[in-house]
């Protein structure tokens, strides 16, 4: 490693620690974690990931969870995520700049593309979400293992040489990636679409990478079934396999590639106008490209497969969490054709050090005031509420829900899925373990958290037109209410 390595590094992990750092000490939790805490503490049967294929991931999310007792506790695995990553980032720049390196790529692009990394709302959602903390294992294994097989390819005579370990190392890798969280394998293809972007061209390399691309998930398919079978389990009804391609590849046009051609910019994905300003960029992105026919096709390809996991299977849901390997080959893409395009070096420094700017403040918006801001302040709120009301004579609580529209409202900001502008308690699943989790902290005693009737209703309307009775001993809890 160079002098400029170690700097570049070592300013990738300032910046991911300047703009993280209230993690360190903000409590709050959002949506599933609370799930989590309750049940993964409560009982040991609990695997809320197994049927879903992330047997990796329901292990370590059990332990972890296991290890805290606390809503306030759940910092520490927000900074076990995040601290995670931030040892992920030397990795994610060497990986880039021995690639790069190798393809003559431009010099400044690892630094770049590593500042994307942090910077996108895949990122934000992963170090902000404990339920997603697994990330770094998923994304890193997958590049990883593109890596090995990238380097360990070799051409004697004409033919190809793979060594035994290089081959097991990459599936090992690659099954890391699968078993933890699918969409984590599709950032192996990463070091081939650089190689893409250097030949312009279909390479033997790349025809090798896509062989063993579907070997390893067809390797992972069948270890799946086998080990459900063996732990009598059902698998998960969200790893049911598509059977309308059409529909898969105009879901991917209108969701996950528009939302990649975005880039860190938060939208609510159902508006028009996102959907102009991702088809605009695109088009330019093929203007610049657009005496190169069969290359285009080639990358459009390498796109899908990025997002393979995602269009396997019949659920719709291009959430903001699956997306970090098709941001990145989208990011790379249009990145080294603008750098391409503008020509001289010093002007491509010049741009590029603007585009990093305008990417740290942007994730520093998201993060701070698309997420962090509004939840903490919900969970402050409802949980002071709860602390200061609920007695030990009360039976049962009524939760109003409040509206998944809150936050715009209230904050101006944008609904992204259901990562970025929704209220924790807006989901129907959340109010009665946010409950007894309260009281059980209050009290110490799960057995009088478990004894609690909790009902919960969309909202106050809802409530009033139910048969409920309010008495003596019910606690009405309507977040709306109380949030104003």
């Amino acid at each position: 490693m160079t002098k400029k390595n170690y700097l570049d590094i070592a300013l990738l992990m300032g910046i991911t620690l300047l703009l993280f750092f209230p993690l360190f000490y903000t409590h709050y939790f959002y949506t599933d974690e609370i799930n989590q805490l309750w049940f993964y503490r409560k009982d040991d049967s609990f695997h809320m990931f197994i049927p879903q294929g992330r047997y990796l991931t329901d292990r370590l999310l059990a332990a972890l969870f296991r290890s805290i007792s606390t809503i306030s506790q759940i910092n520490r695995l927000h900074i076990f995520s995040l601290l995670g990553w931030m040892a992920c980032i030397p990795v994610w720049y060497l990986i880039l700049e021995k690639v790069t390196r190798r393809e003559q790529l431009p010099p400044i692009l690892p630094f770049f593309a590593v500042l994307y990394l942090v910077a996108c709302p895949p990122f934000t959602i992963y170090v902000s979400w404990a339920s997603t903390m697994e990330l770094f294992i998923a994304n890193t294994a997958g590049l990883i293992a593109g890596y090995l097989l990238y380097t360990q390819i070799k051409w004697v005579d004409g033919r190809m040489q793979l060594s035994t370990g290089a081959i097991l190392s990459t599936i090992l890798f690659g099954l890391i990636a699968l078993f933890t969280y699918q969409n984590g394998f599709g950032c192996f293809l990463l070091p081939f679409l650089l190689q893409l972007i250097s030949k312009k061209k279909l390479t033997r390399p790349l025809v090798i990478a896509l062989v063993f691309y579907f070997f390893i998930f067809l390797v992972y398919f069948m270890l799946f079934h086998w080990q459900m079978k063996e732990l009598h389990m059902d698998t998960s009804s969200r790893t049911g396999l598509a059977t309308n391609p059409v529909r898969k590849i105009l879901f991917f046009f209108g969701f996950p590639l528009a939302g990649a051609f975005r880039f860190t910019w938060i939208v609510n994905e159902w508006s028009r106008d996102p959907k102009i300003i991702s088809l605009l960029v695109f088009a330019g992105y093929i203007a610049l490209n657009a005496f190169r026919v069969r290359y285009l096709s080639i990358v459009l390809c390498l796109l899908i497969l990025c997002y393979l996991p995602s269009l396997v299977v019949s659920e719709n849901y291009a959430s903001n969490r699956t997306m970090l390997a098709l941001d990145m080959a989208v990011f790379v893409l249009v990145f080294t054709t603008l750098l391409q395009w503008i020509g001289k070096e010093r002007r491509q420094r010049l741009i590029a050090c603007c585009v990093g700017v305008l990417l740290v403040i942007n994730a520093w918006y998201n993060f701070h005031y698309q997420f962090l801001g509004p939840v903490t302040n919900e969970y402050v709120r409802v949980r002071n509420y709860l602390d200061t009301q609920y007695r030990p004579d009360i039976t049962s609580v009524c939760f109003i829900r409040p509206s998944e529209e809150l936050f715009r409202h209230k904050y101006g900001i944008n609904i992204s899925w259901d990562e970025f502008g929704v209220p924790s308690n807006s989901r129907e699943w959340v109010p009665e373990f946010f409950v007894r989790q309260v009281v059980l902290e209050k009290t110490g005693s799960r057995a009088a958290a478990d004894s609690l009737v909790i009902k919960n209703w969309k909202d106050r309307a809802a409530w009033e037109q139910s048969d409920t009775t309010a008495s003596p001993h019910t606690l009405v809890v309507d977040v709306e209410k109380i949030l104003q």
